[in-house]
């Protein structure tokens, strides 16, 4: 073999061995999602059970429970809510997963309450739907048969006691109690899970447990990157000003370096040597783009998304990255003094937008058969129907990822509502603390999508209180209750909730309720926003949607049967 062909051996040799070290320093993720099974916590018997996925659904799939959409079958299902359940599977790790000198166990989602135990030993208690749980469990795992279980307790049987243990009753005017067997106590305002699952004007009782979410081994040596979050913080036609957080997990101090790459343009848009301490690193980074494809809404332009890299890098080898499609634009909410009171309208890349949309409800009671191609066709029809707003409301979920990079990639702008509706909450305490964690995971979760356009506290639940009579009613019975209700309430929707939006998607705009002309629930046509159902609930008619006016509706409608031919579906003749 001649020098140069020897040379070359030993280069490509040595690309290797970089290529195979390189690989070797990035994360490791391990779906845990096989060989799951379940069982009534009071019985004896296992079936097969599907992660991510409900107890319900599993019960369908083996043939325990009839479809609860079918007939009347929904009233013979309403004893599982009341019930305990426990998931377990056994799986092996991956020597290299294991070689790792961190490893998490991660729950994108358990609803609502549930133990769970890694080889014997309980690592974790969750307590509301709507947040992510992680665990370190490295000093746990074994290579062969690890045996996770999850112990979901009934909703039910826990809320019980907290609804027995106040002296008045919180007023939850959707919560179907009778239905489920539960006579007059509305017991779902204790609980952080979906509060469609407890029943609707619209829909069923059907309250789900489950491991609703992903759940997986997330495994790293050193460090990784915990969150990259864009900020524009200025956007023109002219240039973007983006200033970006990397944050950093660490397990000693070291030095590295952090980079955010965009794609599109294939350059580097800031490099930065830092000096990482043990711990998380909160590392501060900006860059500057001249004259940005900007993101527009459908009907007003494309929604231009790019392709942007942040990467970690430690003794020269890259040891994580994370991709991100953003699109660039500025949107404000316009609340102004006018002719006609105060404006309330959305201006995107410094040009009025006028907002057509919809409310969106979740497609299911059961979440997880919600497909990624039934969330393709619902954002397409928006699209198709030329509506550029649809308001995520607040007695469903905050969504999964792919609805929103959807609403990103086909230019449909989101109303976020925070997941609270119709209702008034015990706000304090133990559950004030979840709602805060809540309201972090998901603000943080979802706060570099281009398709936020605002968060809003609630739906309808300051209107109930003041206009509902609510207020009059509670003053009635004792003022004291009233008083601790509205304390609660401030809290929760003028303190807690505006306060995560401000820390975590600073420049947001944040709305305390839906609809809000002021802190008093006055219906003020020329101010704020409005919900009209008077045509429906009213009885007035069709020819009132010509004349109702408002400064934004952001929620109204008529309520009515479904065609003949999905009647025919769930009551056939």
């Amino acid at each position: 073999m001649n020098t140069k062909v020897k040379t070359r051996t030993w280069i490509a040799l040595l690309n290797l061995l970089f290529l195979f070290t390189a690989i070797n320093a990035q994360p490791v993720r391990q779906h845990l999602h096989e060989g799951w099974n379940f069982r009534q916590a009071r019985g004896t018997n296992w079936y097969e059970a599907t992660v991510p996925g409900t107890v319900h659904t599993d019960l369908m799939d083996n043939k325990l429970i009839d479809d609860p959409f079918y007939r009347l079958n929904e009233r013979g299902v309403q004893w599982v809510d009341k019930e305990d359940w426990i998931y377990r599977t056994t799986f092996d790790v991956t020597p290299e997963l294991l070689a790792k000198k961190n490893i998490v166990l991660h729950f994108e989602g358990l609803d609502t309450y549930a133990d769970v135990t890694l080889n014997g030993k309980k690592i974790l208690s969750a307590d509301n739907m709507f947040c992510e749980w992680q665990v370190d469990v490295r000093s746990l795992l074994k290579e062969h048969g690890n045996e996770l279980q999850v112990y979901l307790h009934s909703p039910i049987k826990i809320a019980m006691p907290k609804w027995e243990a106040v002296p008045f009753q919180y007023r939850s005017s959707n919560d179907q109690s009778e239905n489920g067997g539960l006579l007059n106590r509305k017991i779902g305002v204790f609980v952080r899970k979906a509060g469609y699952h407890f029943g609707w004007d619209w829909g069923p009782r059907l309250v789900t447990s489950g491991i609703w979410r992903t759940v997986s081994l997330e495994a790293w040596d050193e460090a990784r990157i915990n969150d990259v979050f864009y900020n524009q913080q200025s956007v023109t036609a002219q240039r973007a000003i983006v200033n970006v957080t990397v944050e950093v997990l660490a397990d000693k101090e070291t030095e590295a370096k952090v980079a955010v790459i965009n794609r599109t343009d294939k350059r580097t848009e800031c490099r930065k040597l830092i000096r990482l301490n043990k711990g998380l690193n909160k590392i501060p980074v900006s860059f500057t783009m001249k004259k940005p494809r900007l993101w527009w809404t459908n009907g007003l332009g494309e929604p231009f998304l790019y392709d942007f890299v942040a990467t970690l890098e430690l003794n020269g080898k890259q040891v994580d990255v994370t991709e991100k499609k953003l699109g660039i634009r500025s949107l404000k909410v316009v609340t102004a003094p006018d002719e006609y009171g105060e404006s309330f309208y959305f201006e995107l890349n410094g040009k009025p937008l006028f907002a057509k949309g919809a409310n969106y409800i979740p497609c299911d009671n059961f979440l997880t058969r919600v497909t990624d191609s039934i969330y393709e066709k619902t954002i397409r029809d928006a699209v198709s129907a030329n509506m550029n707003m649809l308001r995520v409301w607040g007695g469903g979920v905050y969504e999964k990822d792919i609805f929103y990079d959807l609403c990103d990639k086909y230019g449909i702008l989101i109303w976020q509502d925070f997941m609270f509706a119709c209702s008034v909450f015990p706000a304090e305490g133990e559950l004030l603390e979840s709602i805060r964690r809540e309201a972090i995971d998901n603000v943080r979760r979802l706060r570099n999508h281009s398709c936020i356009a605002l968060w809003c506290g609630n739906n309808e639940c300051l209107d109930a209180w003041f206009n509902w009579n609510w207020k009059k009613t509670y003053d009635k019975q004792n003022p004291a209750y009233s008083d601790i209700i509205w304390k609660q309430f401030k809290n929760q929707y003028f303190v807690t909730l505006p306060a995560v939006v401000e820390e975590f998607h600073p420049g947001a705009c944040y709305r305390k309720s839906s609809p809000y002309s002021d802190d008093k629930g006055t219906r003020n046509h020329t101010v704020g926003d409005m919900h009209y159902w008077a045509v429906w609930q009213g009885l007035k008619p069709l020819s009132e949607f010509n004349h109702e006016r408002s400064r934004f509706f952001s929620e109204y409608g008529f309520q009515s049967f479904p065609e003949f031919e999905s009647i025919k579906r769930y009551a056939p003749l």
